[in-house]
């Protein structure tokens, strides 16, 4: 339960505090492209390391705006399903507003059906998936065993227009699964 994880987290900050440790807590459940570049500079502040921190957060602000230049001679946005994790997949879980993914979706020129979801990390329905008809699937987990091929043959799947287009993509998980500077590389993988 989130609880017990906060509990535990804290308890673990007041052991270090103990041992007179400096303790800097990074990251969010509510992870956006902003924060991240915000924790970048953060541990480059703390670490003595700012003019690197700096260099790392204007090298991806710079790829950011290329792609974002990229993105605003496109026509029209594609509705996007991201699938995170479909053990069950009746019930896979997707990305919601406060999570990067959800940032990464709308940089590439996309629209995220679940934006307007109830959490970062939310699990959906397939009929929802159904029923929203995404124009393009993303399954960031590819490496566990799902693929495009498994995915058009999930019962019902065959009337979205993803799956009848062809445009259900695999992606390299370890790019867009943590909140680091290669976050950017995943908007690139995402965007080809």
């Amino acid at each position: 339960p989130a609880e017990l994880d906060h509990t535990t987290r804290q308890e673990r900050i007041k052991k270090l505090e103990e041992l007179k440790l400096t303790v800097v807590v990074v990251g969010s459940v509510k992870t956006t492209m902003d924060s991240v570049m915000a924790d970048i500079a953060l541990v480059g502040k703390v670490v003595g390391a700012p003019d690197k921190a700096k260099q790392v957060t204007e090298g991806m602000q710079k790829k950011l705006d290329t792609l974002k230049a990229k993105v605003a001679t496109a026509k029209g946005k594609p509705k996007v399903y991201w699938e995170l994790d479909a053990t069950d997949p009746a019930k896979p879980y997707t990305v919601g507003p406060g999570n990067f993914v959800n940032d990464l979706i709308a940089l590439a020129g996309g629209e995220n059906i679940f934006a307007q979801a109830g959490s970062p990390f939310a699990q959906v329905g397939a009929e929802q998936i159904v029923a929203a008809n995404p124009d393009v699937i993303i399954l960031s987990d590819a490496a566990y065993g799902i693929s495009p091929e498994s995915v058009k043959a999930r019962k019902g799947w065959d009337v979205i227009a993803a799956v009848k287009s062809n445009k259900v993509f695999p992606i390299d998980d370890n790019l867009v699964s943590r909140p680091t500077a290669r976050v950017v590389d995943g908007l690139e993988a995402a965007m080809k």
